[in-house]
C-alpha cells in the first residue's frame, strides 16, 4: 500500500495524464475518480 507523503512538488500531480489529481488544503492528494483512466503514472 501506498501512502501520500504530502510533498511540496507532488511528482504524481504532474505525472498525472488526464490532471485528475489535486492537491488538497490539508496537503493530501485528491483524486477526481471521473478524470482517472487509472494508468498509474502516478505510483510509478
Amino acid at each position: 500500500a501506498l501512502a501520500c507523503q504530502k510533498c511540496e512538488e507532488a511528482n504524481c500531480i504532474k505525472a498525472c495524464p488526464e490532471k485528475a489529481l489535486d492537491k488538497g488544503e490539508d496537503g493530501f492528494i485528491i483524486v477526481d475518480d471521473d478524470k482517472c483512466n487509472g494508468c498509474a503514472y502516478c505510483i510509478k
